[in-house]
């Protein structure tokens, strides 16, 4: 009798771990798709004010939805290193290879119920980096995925383009972002801004939403 109600508890709780697993992940693509969502909206009402000079709020969803990719590879990149850390997922080379503080060691001596010092940690330790373009992409997530390079060229092929298509899909919007941020959108060697239009940042905010998406349910959904 002792065991079984031994082995229910062991059950109810590795179930409750599920769920708060299950809801983290949901609340990092929750919030890519709420910033995704949010662009579409503010570009519905760009098209009822044809007087604007849509360009240039066309300019400005182009960094809002690479920041919408950056924010949410920093989220799952957090929350996978805590779920390996507490043994919901495999260890990683990338993984163990994690640099922490001597004052996070001492956090973690300190309270070693609670995760907090590590997310705080991770946090920090990730406060600078950019997980925009694809090589960074697949840097940050081989900490909590070693199979990502693979995974990407099959959510590649599903999206039915090439490796090389989704790369530089992912890639020139970044080099674009840039651009419009640091440059008022003229390109090196050129005196006029480039153009813009809707179907430039429709196709590519499909693009990121449908590529992210894939991500999510073919990386982190295991």
């Amino acid at each position: 009798m002792d065991n079984l109600f031994s082995r229910s508890e062991e059950t109810r709780s590795i179930n409750r771990s599920r769920v708060i697993k299950d809801l983290q992940e949901s609340k990092a693509l929750g919030k890519f798709n709420k910033n995704i969502d949010a662009i579409y909206g503010r570009i519905e009402k760009y098209k009822k004010l044809p007087q604007l000079n849509n360009e240039e709020m066309f300019r400005f969803e182009v960094v809002m939805l690479v920041s919408a990719i950056d924010y949410y590879i920093h989220e799952i990149i957090r929350i996978g290193i805590i779920q390996i850390f507490e043994n919901e997922r495999e260890e990683t080379k990338e993984y163990n290879n994690f640099i922490i503080s001597l004052k996070c060691v001492k956090e973690a001596i300190l309270n070693p119920e609670s995760t907090e010092w590590l997310k705080d940690e991770i946090n920090f330790r990730n406060r600078t980096q950019s997980f925009q373009k694809m090589d960074k992409i697949k840097e940050g997530l081989s900490i909590i995925d070693e199979k990502i390079h693979k995974k990407i060229k099959y959510i590649a092929k599903d999206m039915e383009l090439s490796y090389r298509e989704v790369e530089d899909m992912i890639n020139l919007l970044v080099v674009r972002r840039n651009q419009i941020s640091h440059q008022c959108d003229i390109p090196s060697g050129k005196s006029e801004r480039e153009s813009i239009d809707l179907e430039y940042i429709d196709r590519r905010i499909s693009f990121v939403k449908e590529f992210i998406n894939r991500i999510h349910r073919e990386i982190i959904i295991y």
